[in-house]
């Protein structure tokens, strides 16, 4: 009685699997949801880090905006500091007070501030940031090392 029952069951699981072959593959997935996630080439990974980027992208240009209206300069540094952004947060390590965007901005906008020539006083720009004097200068000498291009005026670095 048993092994008819079995054979049975199985019979109709073979059927099932000839006549609906597409939802077996949806339903088949390798490890959890979390060590798919934790594949590099993951499509759901890829999705979600694009989503991400698009956000902090988001946030620093809203940031490089404050800071602009602030400080009563011109807007014409925002698009060239966002792409600036862009480039220096993707080379940080995750995990670092660099990959702040409140903490990022006002290092990158300071940089290209310097490299355009205008001058501003630094302690009254970090007062008007939201970032300490400390931070700002760590974040300063990890982003000059990934950006090397405005690491230099005349022979010096920016920050002493």
């Amino acid at each position: 009685m048993v092994w008819r029952l079995i054979c049975w069951a199985s019979e109709m699981m073979v059927n099932s699997i000839q006549h609906h072959p597409n939802e077996l593959r949806r339903e088949i997935r390798l490890g959890t949801k979390l060590e798919s996630m934790g594949n590099g080439s993951s499509c759901e990974l890829e999705r979600i880090s694009s989503r991400y980027e698009n956000f902090v992208l988001q946030l620093a240009d809203i940031e490089f905006n404050r800071i602009l209206i602030t400080l009563h300069l011109s807007e014409f540094l925002r698009n060239e500091s966002i792409d600036i952004f862009g480039r220096v947060w993707r080379n940080l390590r995750k995990g670092t007070k660099g990959r702040i965007p409140e903490k990022l901005t006002p290092v990158i906008l300071y940089m290209l501030l310097e490299a355009n020539e205008i001058n501003i006083d630094l302690e009254e720009y970090i007062d008007k940031t939201k970032i300490e004097k400390t931070e700002f200068k760590e974040i300063l000498m990890e982003a000059l090392s990934y950006y090397p291009s405005h690491a230099k005026k005349d022979n010096r670095i920016f920050f002493d």
